[in-house]
């Protein structure tokens, strides 16, 4: 079930943004796939499944710029909306999807909010649809011989298993996920020490490879060849800048 709490972060969390300099290399697939093997495949969606878009308003060309998008990102499919609203990457293509008024609709991101702040379980065979399209990276266990005090690793955690990933194994997922990062600022926020544990943490968790001892499984897929960081590069030279506070200042003093 998901609280009310949670749903508005998952509108409202881009002021904690994690992975802002991380995502762009992270889920680029063409950085561990030769785009000469790349095909695209997809997913598998039950037919009963609702599709909030569907009906809508908006014309042609937002639609397609969306559901162009989200083949590039870990969601498999428009109708698992607990996906949707929880990947940063969704996000960014919904801001990219609304920022180039008049060539798109400049009220899809509020829809779009709006549809996550009154986000309605859907049925189970409707979430967690995989995109076989995109490259999955997991770790049988991503803490294992890194050196992390107990605090830092029960902050890192009970924030993996709070998240809509549900543990700390889909990488995919964790790297990506707005309930991820909002409950680990929370848990580190007072902490500097365990700001700067947690931060450097996550730089080598979700490099492309990972470059923590824990993770040695990588589950590659047939992926696209397109960029997936491109998105995120228009998006912010058209002037959509994310505001970076807490732990993410200390993330981009790192870098």
């Amino acid at each position: 079930m998901f609280e009310r709490s949670n749903l508005e972060n998952l509108v409202t969390y881009n002021e904690h943004f994690l992975f802002d300099k991380i995502e762009e290399n992270y889920q680029n697939p063409e950085s561990i796939q030769s785009p000469s093997k790349v095909i695209e495949k997809k997913p598998v969606v039950p037919s009963d499944c609702v599709d909030p878009f569907s009906g809508s308003l908006f014309d042609g060309n937002t639609k397609k710029c969306f559901l162009d998008g989200l083949k590039k990102t870990r969601c498999g499919s428009e109708v698992d909306t607990p996906c949707l609203c929880d990947s940063n990457k969704v996000h960014l293509i919904v801001k990219n999807c609304t920022s180039n008024f008049p060539s798109f609709d400049p009220f899809f991101d509020s829809f779009f909010d709006k549809l996550c702040l009154g986000l309605i379980e859907p049925q189970a065979t409707c979430t967690n649809i995989p995109n076989p399209s995109f490259e999955t990276i997991t770790c049988e266990d991503p803490y294992k011989n890194y050196t992390l005090s107990d605090k830092a690793k029960n902050c890192l955690v009970s924030s993996a298993n709070g998240s809509l990933c549900h543990n700390s194994s889909n990488l995919s997922c964790l790297c990506d996920s707005r309930t991820f990062s909002h409950d680990l600022h929370l848990c580190v926020e007072k902490n500097s020490t365990l700001q700067t544990e947690t931060s450097r943490f996550l730089r080598d968790l979700c490099s492309i490879p990972p470059s923590v001892p824990g993770c040695i499984q990588l589950k590659k897929t047939e992926s696209i060849a397109e960029n997936i960081g491109e998105k995120i590069v228009m998006t912010k030279m058209k002037g959509i800048i994310f505001s970076v506070a807490g732990i993410v200042m200390l993330i981009a003093l790192g870098l």
